[in-house]
């Protein structure tokens, strides 16, 4: 909302009633349900259908690990990426802001696709270093998986504030 109220120049109504604020956070619950479900979903199933053409092959099982799948992760978001602000921002129903997220993405495809696939890029990244704490244990300092957890903590706060920010400029130039 403060995003949206410095890129509009407007005076938003920044704390809306408590029952308006029961509604939202049903809808942000909702969509986030929806979100998650998707990308589970999409995380246990793919694999398992690749899981035969990249068996014993380890090029393949790579590229699959950190191109294939970010790009499909990236394609997911990118259609969600507005879903989140537009029920902050236009107090819409979850369904309403799907909608509108569709619509955007739908006009400005490549521009989603580069925000979404900008915001994974960097926590997978951290991630890779985080899912091996047995060779960060052995190897270096068992003090060092605390600072990579912390490290992907900022990293995600980044990410989220980037996100949000992104979406909530787009947004603020449909106004206009």
């Amino acid at each position: 909302l403060l995003f949206f109220k410095v890129f509009t120049n407007e005076d938003a109504k920044l704390a809306p009633s408590f029952r308006t604020q029961l509604s939202l956070w049903g809808n942000l619950v909702l969509a986030s349900l929806i979100f998650n479900g998707l990308t589970t979903l999409l995380g246990l199933y793919v694999p398992e259908w690749v899981a035969p053409l990249v068996r014993g092959y380890g090029r393949r099982t790579f590229v699959f690990q950190f191109m294939v799948m970010p790009f499909l992760y990236s394609v997911l978001l990118a259609l969600f990426y507005f879903t989140v602000p537009a029920i902050a921002i236009y107090r819409q129903s979850f369904l309403k802001a799907i909608g509108r997220s569709f619509r955007i993405f739908a006009h400005n495809p490549f521009t989603s696709f580069f925000l979404a696939a900008i915001i994974i890029s960097v926590p997978v990244m951290v991630s890779v270093g985080a899912e091996r704490p047995d060779v960060i244990i052995t190897k270096f300092r068992p003090e060092l998986v605390l600072w990579v957890l912390l490290i992907g903590l900022a990293v995600d706060l980044v990410a989220g504030f980037f996100w949000m920010g992104t979406a909530a400029r787009f947004l603020a130039s449909e106004e206009t």
